[in-house]
């Protein structure tokens, strides 16, 4: 599945410029979802008209939001 996802991924944006930031670092995530999930940090990244990658993804069909861990942020499956 991840080999999957991957292949999709890097299909439909690949060459994207985006801009990343640290969630609680005054991102529009920041106090909507945790800044880190275990030892990972979570970052919020945006393209250069502003688009959020994470929103792009989900509503692609290639991640699910995870109500845990961003409420309703993002597209669940």
């Amino acid at each position: 599945m991840r080999a999957l996802v991957t292949e999709a991924a890097r299909r439909d944006y690949q060459g994207l410029i985006v801009t990343c930031k640290p969630v609680g670092a005054g991102t529009p995530c920041d106090g909507k979802i945790a800044s880190r999930v275990g030892d990972t940090l979570v970052v919020q990244c945006l393209t250069a008209e502003g688009k959020d990658l994470a929103t792009m993804l989900t509503q692609g069909g290639i991640l699910c939001g995870q109500p845990v861990q961003a409420g309703a942020t993002y597209k669940p499956c």
